[in-house]
């Protein structure tokens, strides 16, 4: 779904939260009205039609996992396959020969590639 498409549905369907790969964080909104979003962490309103244009953005979590990203502690190698349909992301672990099926639900954390190096100590020789 493009961005604008996104936008167009906000305005016609009104979803609940909306999410947003942005900076390295994955960031969750509620959608107040035709022209706000609410961090539901902050607390902090923003003019959707103009901060959705930073970043990836989607209704879906599982949209935004990405490859070396880690979800329930696990780091994902690669990523098979997406299914709207079963709410779930087929995902191969990293040191795994088989693929998993990651139900949405089960989803407890997740820490980006971006958010583990910036907290990684790195040692030096």
């Amino acid at each position: 779904m493009t961005k604008k498409e996104l936008i167009k549905r906000i305005e016609e369907y009104k979803p609940k939260y909306i999410y947003q790969r942005y900076d390295g964080r994955i960031h969750k909104y509620e959608v107040v009205n035709d022209n706000y979003l609410v961090e539901t962490k902050t607390g902090m309103s923003f003019d959707f039609r103009s901060h959705l244009m930073l970043g990836k953005v989607s209704e879906d979590l599982i949209d935004l996992i990405q490859c070396e990203d880690y979800v329930n502690g696990r780091k994902i190698e690669r990523i098979v396959d997406i299914s709207h349909k079963h709410n779930s992301i087929i995902v191969v672990y990293d040191g795994e020969l088989w693929n998993e099926e990651i139900m949405k639900e089960d989803i407890e954390n997740i820490v980006t590639k971006e958010q583990f190096e910036s907290i990684s100590y790195k040692v030096e020789e």
